[in-house]
C-alpha cells in the first residue's frame, strides 16, 4: 500500500483542507494552493539536504573523496574503483527487476508523462525504487547525474501532497511541478532556472496561478537548503570579462557544432537502449552489462566516471585536469584530442548507463560533454592567435549551456542554470546566442528531444502540458466490451452461420484450442463464402490477417487501426495473448465524450 494512500484513509487531511478552504476563514484557493507550494519547497529543500549529505557519506566510504577520506574502502587499491560501475549496476538492475517493474518511463520522462496524461499523479513508491536505484548509481559510479532523480522526487512531493489533501487534476499538476522546481532550485542552488524549468519543460502552462506556486516552492527550497548549509556556488568559477561583440561569431560556429553532438548524443542513448531492450537476457543483469562497459571506458578516461564535476571546475577555470585516481593510457595525448576523445567517451558511458536500464540524470553528463568540447574549441581558438582573445575557459562555460539545454529542448532553463551555478554575469549574451543556434541546430535534424522522444512515438502529444490527443490518455481496457465471444477455428461453417443468426454481431475473433487469436470472421466472409461447404471448418474462410490491441494499448491507437484498415472492431488481448474485449467506433466514441467531459471541467477549475 502506498504511503498516501495509507493517509488518504484518514479524514484529517483532507479536513483540513476543506477547512483551509473554507470561504469563512476568508482564504482563497490559490492562497490555498500557494500555502502547499511553500511546504512542499520546505519538504524538499530538506530531502536534497539529506541526500547531499548521504552522497558525500556514500563517495567517502567508496572513494575517499569530500570529507569521509579516511573512510575510503579502496585507498592503496585505485584500481578496485573498476568494480564499482558493474556492482551498483547489479543493484540497481536487482531492485529495478523485483520492486519497480512495468514502467515505461523513468526520470523527467515519466513526470512530462504524468502531467500529459495522468492529471500529474505519481506513484510514491514506485518513484521511490527509482530515487533509490539512482542513489546507488550516482555513489557507484555509473555515468548519470543527480537533476533526474531529484526532479522525479520533488514532483513526487508534490503530487502526493496533493493527493493527500485531495486536490484538483489542475492543481495537482501545478504542485508537481512546483516540487521539480523546488529540487532544481535546491540542488543547484538556481531559484531562478528551477522555476523556468518547470514551466518551459514540465508544465508548459505561464498561468498566474501556476507561476505564482512555482516561484514560492523554488524559493523555499532554495531558502531552507542556505539556511542549512549556507552560501554556496556548484562552481567556483573566476570573473571573465565580456566577450567582444567582433568575436560573437566564434559563438556561433560553437553552437553549431554543440548541436551536432547533441544529435549524436541523442541518437547513440535511444540506439543502445532499443539494442539492450531487445536483447534476450535477465533485465537485471543488463544494467551491470552497462556498468561494466563504463568501467572498460574508465580504464582509458577515468573522468568519465560518476557525475564529472572536478573536470568541468576545471575546465571552466582554464587550469589542469585533476590527477586521476588511475593511469590513463592515453596520457601521451595533446589536451585539444584528450578533451575530444574525453566527450565522445563520456557520450558513449553516458549512453551505455542509461540505455542499459539505469536511472539517473543527463544534466551533469551533459555539462561534461559541454564543457570537454567547449574546451578543447577554445584551445584551438586562442592557438589561432587570430579569431579570439576570450580564454578557453569562457568556450568551456559556454559550451556547458548548449548540449543539455538541445537535447531536452529547454534552453533558457539551461542557460539561467549555468549562470546561476557559475555566477558569471558577463557571458550570458554568448551562452543565449550559442544555446539557441545549437537547439536549431538539433530541432532541424531531430523533432524531439530526449524526454519526450519515446512519449511522441507512443502517440503523446503536448499542448499547455496536457496531451492535446485527448483518446491518447483513454486506455482500451476502460472503453472495450469485455467478455468477448470466441469461435474455435475447428467449427463447422453450418454452426457458424447459425451463431451469427442469433447474435447481432458482425464479427468474432477466431482463436485455436488453447484460446489463442488465429483469425477473425465477419458475415462479409460467410457470404463471400456461400457455397462453401456446410463441414468446413470455420478456419478456412476468415482473415488470416491479424490486427488487434493490446490489454496497454490506449483509445488513439485503437480509433488509427480501425480507420487505417477499414475495419468495424479489433479485438483486445491479454498478457498471455487471448482475446478478453473487444472495442468498436461507438466504444470509442462514447469514451471520448466521457474524457471530454472529464477535461471541460478541469479547464474550468484553472481558468476559476
Amino acid at each position: 500500500m502506498e504511503l498516501s494512500g495509507y493517509f488518504s484513509r484518514f479524514r484529517l487531511f483532507r479536513e483540513l483542507g476543506e477547512l483551509l478552504r473554507n470561504r469563512n476563514i476568508r482564504l482563497s484557493d490559490n492562497f490555498y494552493l500557494n500555502l502547499l507550494a511553500v511546504a512542499t519547497g520546505i519538504i524538499v529543500g530538506l530531502l536534497v539536504y539529506a541526500w547531499s549529505w548521504f552522497l558525500e557519506l556514500g563517495n567517502g566510504f567508496l572513494r575517499g573523496d569530500g570529507d569521509f577520506p579516511q573512510w575510503s574502502v579502496i585507498a592503496g587499491l585505485p584500481w578496485l574503483v573498476l568494480l564499482l560501475p558493474p556492482l551498483g549496476g547489479l543493484l540497481v538492475g536487482i531492485l529495478f527487476r523485483h520492486w519497480g517493474r512495468h514502467r515505461r518511463f523513468r526520470g523527467v520522462s515519466a513526470v512530462i508523462e504524468s502531467v500529459a496524461r495522468r492529471g500529474g499523479r505519481l506513484s510514491l513508491r514506485k518513484n521511490s525504487v527509482e530515487f533509490v536505484g539512482s542513489t546507488i548509481g550516482i555513489i557507484s559510479g555509473l555515468s548519470v547525474g543527480p537533476e533526474g532523480p531529484i526532479v522525479s522526487a520533488g514532483s513526487t512531493i508534490g503530487s502526493n501532497v496533493s493527493r493527500i489533501f485531495g486536490l484538483s487534476a489542475a492543481r495537482t499538476r501545478v504542485l508537481l511541478a512546483s516540487g521539480a522546481a523546488a529540487g532544481i532550485s535546491a540542488v543547484f542552488n538556481a531559484p531562478i532556472a528551477g522555476f523556468f524549468f518547470a514551466l518551459e519543460l514540465i508544465l508548459g502552462d505561464f498561468s498566474k496561478k501556476a507561476v505564482a506556486a512555482i516561484v514560492l516552492a523554488s524559493v523555499s527550497a532554495n531558502v531552507t537548503m542556505l539556511g542549512l548549509m549556507g552560501e554556496r556556488r556548484i562552481y567556483e568559477v573566476e570573473n571573465y570579462g565580456k566577450v567582444p561583440l567582433t568575436e560573437m561569431w566564434i559563438f556561433v560556429v560553437l553552437g553549431l557544432v554543440c548541436g551536432l553532438v547533441a544529435v549524436g548524443f541523442a541518437e547513440c542513448l535511444h540506439w543502445l537502449e532499443n539494442r539492450f531492450n531487445n536483447w534476450r537476457i535477465l533485465p537485471q543483469l543488463k544494467p551491470m552489462i552497462g556498468g561494466l562497459l563504463v568501467s572498460l571506458s574508465a580504464v582509458f578516461f577515468p573522468e568519465v566516471m560518476g557525475t564529472g564535476h572536478d573536470v568541468v571546475e576545471s575546465l571552466i577555470n582554464g587550469t589542469a585536469l585533476p590527477e586521476a585516481e588511475l593511469l590513463s593510457a592515453v596520457n601521451w595525448l595533446s589536451p585539444v584530442p584528450f578533451l575530444l576523445l574525453l566527450c565522445l567517451f563520456k557520450v558513449l558511458a553516458t549512453s551505455v548507463t542509461l540505455g542499459s536500464g539505469a536511472a539517473g540524470g543527463k544534466f551533469a553528463p551533459s555539462l561534461f560533454m559541454g564543457a570537454t568540447l567547449g574546451g578543447a574549441f577554445g584551445l584551438l581558438v586562442a592557438g589561432s592567435q587570430h579569431y579570439g582573445s576570450s580564454e578557453p575557459g569562457v568556450y568551456a562555460i559556454v559550451g556547458m549551456a548548449t548540449i543539455f539545454g538541445s537535447i531536452a529542448q529547454a534552453p533558457l532553463s539551461v542557460v539561467l542554470m549555468v549562470f546561476e551555478m557559475s555566477g558569471n554575469y558577463t557571458l550570458i549574451l554568448p551562452m543565449l546566442l550559442a544555446g539557441t543556434l545549437s537547439q536549431v541546430m538539433f530541432y532541424s535534424i531531430r523533432k524531439k528531444g530526449v524526454f519526450t522522444h519515446k512519449l511522441a512515438k507512443l502517440g503523446v502529444q503536448f499542448g499547455r502540458g496536457k496531451d492535446l490527443n485527448i483518446l491518447e490518455a483513454i486506455p482500451v481496457t476502460r472503453a472495450m466490451h469485455r467478455g468477448v465471444e470466441t469461435i474455435v477455428k475447428d467449427t463447422p461453417l453450418a454452426e457458424v452461420r447459425g451463431i451469427f443468426e442469433d447474435s447481432q454481431h458482425h464479427g468474432f475473433p477466431v482463436v485455436d484450442t488453447d484460446g489463442m487469436l488465429c483469425g477473425m470472421v465477419t458475415t462479409s466472409d460467410l457470404s463471400s463464402h456461400a457455397d462453401e461447404a456446410a463441414d468446413a471448418s470455420v478456419y478456412a474462410i476468415c482473415s488470416h490477417k491479424l490486427f488487434y490491441l493490446k490489454h496497454t494499448d490506449n483509445c488513439h491507437t485503437a480509433i488509427a487501426m480501425l480507420e487505417d484498415n477499414h475495419i468495424g472492431r479489433i479485438p483486445v488481448l491479454d498478457r498471455e495473448g487471448r482475446p478478453y474485449g473487444i472495442i468498436t467506433r461507438s466504444d470509442i466514441i462514447g469514451a471520448y465524450k466521457l474524457a471530454l467531459q472529464i477535461r471541460r471541467e478541469e479547464l474550468e477549475q484553472e481558468d476559476g
